[in-house]
């Protein structure tokens, strides 16, 4: 690997690392984490040997170290025509938003690390490192879109906040100018309820990505963003699959059952005809063991009147 010129064999089904730079030879079992073209997570376990000064930001007592490898070069390689400061303030909704890839990342990561389940976990930490790549691709669209802010007044009008305050650069704010916050993550360590949450989240994503392109005529930015939006597609038959394999029952949430009975009464809660509509029928409050019953609100009412 150019930079770290590290040598990797396999030796009894474990992989030997040799650390040219300090001729330091260790053992120990690898994980790879691919960040798509853009990037390599790699971590690995191996006893302490010889020299501390083998443990580069390390201490002697560490028993572990994981290293993080950026590598020059874009999931999906984006290139646009003319700038559009104010269709990069748009794009910075999937950067620093709710529906945003930083969010996706961040909540897949942390679901993985807390599942139980090997096969799953696996899933989600790659879907989790994969989104990453997605966020260098998204911010750096944003990047060439807002660059002229940096020094053209009239483009700087199209986003203060990011003209004055990050010189013209991608933060971690959605389009409204609003801090990233870890209140967009849904995570439950359910792990069927975090994969139907996480169905939900690509869903959002691919609507956000499909009205940017609704915006913007620049095809380079077209074909980045369609390529996003594509991947938010097979993240979700992933998920819906995971789920799939883990329950035969989609109602089956939790531990505890619902209350027999009650678990399938629809109440008719919005009632009368007028220009908002009237009472409506379909599958969700009629067949398949459901009935529809009147409001409780209602049954009270009508048991004080009569009582009255």
């Amino acid at each position: 690997m150019d930079g770290l010129r590290l040598t990797l064999r396999s030796e009894g089904g474990e992989m030997r690392l040799d650390c040219l730079v300090c001729s330091t030879p260790f053992m120990g079992k690898m994980s790879l984490f691919p960040l798509g073209t853009a990037a390599l997570l790699f971590g690995w376990s191996a006893p302490v040997r010889d020299s501390p000064s083998f443990w580069v930001g390390e201490t002697p007592a560490r028993k572990s170290t994981f290293m993080y490898h950026h590598i020059k070069r874009l999931m999906y390689t984006v290139n646009i025509g003319e700038p559009d400061p104010k269709f990069g303030n748009m794009l910075l909704e999937q950067f620093g938003g709710a529906n945003g890839e930083l969010a996706a990342a961040m909540q897949y990561s942390i679901q993985g690390l807390n599942c139980d389940d090997p096969a799953r976990k696996d899933l989600l930490m790659d879907i989790g490192t994969e989104e990453l790549s997605h966020l260098e691709v998204i911010g750096t669209l944003a990047r060439m879109h807002l660059k002229p802010s940096k020094k053209d007044r009239e483009a700087a009008e199209a986003d203060p906040l990011i003209a004055i305050c990050g010189g013209g650069g991608v933060d971690l704010r959605n389009s409204q100018g609003n801090a990233w916050t870890a209140d967009y993550l849904k995570i439950t360590g359910d792990l069927g309820v975090d994969l139907r949450s996480n169905i939900a989240a690509e869903a959002r994503a691919k609507i956000v990505y499909e009205r940017l392109i609704a915006f913007t005529q620049d095809q380079g930015s077209i074909d980045a963003l369609q390529f996003l939006m594509t991947r938010e597609i097979t993240h979700m038959k992933a998920f819906q699959a995971a789920l799939d394999s883990l329950v035969t029952d989609p109602f089956a949430v939790g531990n505890i059952a619902p209350t027999p009975g009650l678990v399938d009464e629809y109440f008719d809660t919005s009632t009368g005809e007028g220009d908002e509509g009237k009472n409506a029928r379909g599958p969700w409050n009629e067949g398949n063991d459901i009935k529809i019953v009147e409001a409780p609100a209602f049954q009270a009412l009508e048991k004080f009147i009569k009582s009255s």
